[in-house]
C-alpha cells in the first residue's frame, strides 16, 4: 500500500513539472530576448517578463534617445517604450497609446532591459500556448545619434 501511494505521488510531481512552461530564447541580428515563463501578480495584473540584451557596445546604449519593444502573439500585440530621461517630452506624447519607461540611457552600466508584458488569454489559450502552437514575433526599432535601427526575433 506504502509503495502504490509513493508510486501516485511520484506520478503526480511529474505531471505537474511538465505543465509549467518552458522559457524560451532567441536572437536577431542585434539583440537576445529570454522569456521568463513566471507569471506575476504586479499591481492587480497578470504579467510576465522578457529580459532583451543589446549584443552590441554599452556606448551604442549610452547614446540612444529611445528603445521601443514590441511584442506580438496571435492574441494580440503590446507596446513598451523605454525613453532616455532627458527626452521627457516625447515620452509624455507617446504616453497615451504605449507603455513607457522612462531611464538614464546615457549612464547605463549593462546592455539589459527587463519588460513587463501582460499576460494575455482568450477561452481557448494563453500566451505561452500561443508560442508553442504559433510563435511570438518581437520587433525592436531604436533611434541613435539621428539613425533608426530595427531587429526582428521570432520565438517558437
Amino acid at each position: 500500500m506504502y509503495l502504490f501511494i509513493l508510486s501516485l505521488f511520484f506520478l503526480s510531481a511529474c505531471s505537474m513539472e511538465q505543465d509549467k512552461p518552458k522559457s524560451y530564447e532567441a536572437k536577431g541580428q542585434y539583440w537576445q530576448a529570454h522569456i521568463n515563463p513566471e507569471v506575476e501578480l504586479i499591481n492587480g495584473k497578470r504579467k510576465f517578463t522578457i529580459t532583451f540584451h543589446y549584443l552590441g557596445s554599452i556606448v551604442d546604449i549610452n547614446q540612444t534617445k529611445k528603445i521601443v519593444f514590441a511584442q506580438g502573439t496571435r492574441l494580440g500585440t503590446e507596446v513598451v517604450n523605454v525613453f532616455d530621461s532627458t527626452h521627457k517630452e516625447e515620452s509624455i506624447k507617446a504616453e497615451e497609446l504605449y507603455g513607457i519607461i522612462t531611464e538614464d540611457l546615457q549612464n547605463k552600466k549593462t546592455t539589459e532591459f527587463k519588460v513587463d508584458y501582460y499576460f494575455m488569454e482568450d477561452a481557448d489559450t494563453d500566451t505561452f500556448e500561443a508560442i508553442e502552437e504559433d510563435r511570438m514575433n518581437i520587433q525592436i526599432l531604436w533611434e541613435r545619434n539621428n539613425s533608426e535601427f530595427n531587429d526582428v526575433i521570432n520565438i517558437q
